[in-house]
């Protein structure tokens, strides 16, 4: 498992949401961090960075092997 690290205007952006969505999308992004490359995890390439589609919002991700 992957750690996560939210960025300044990520945070802000979730703190900004109804709760409801911000409860989705931090589940989504548990889950990306869980398997990263699994099938079913409905990451696409968004301009030269791979992302994350939930609820019609669109989340970069940056993936580092350490």
């Amino acid at each position: 498992m992957y750690s996560i690290e939210y960025s300044r205007e990520a945070f802000k952006s979730l703190k900004a949401m109804p709760r409801n969505l911000a409860t989705t999308v931090r589940e989504k992004i548990e889950q990306l961090a869980a398997a990263p490359h699994g099938p079913n995890n409905n990451v696409k390439k968004l301009q030269g960075r791979s992302g994350l589609s939930v609820a019609r919002r669109r989340l970069a991700r940056d993936l580092r092997d350490s």
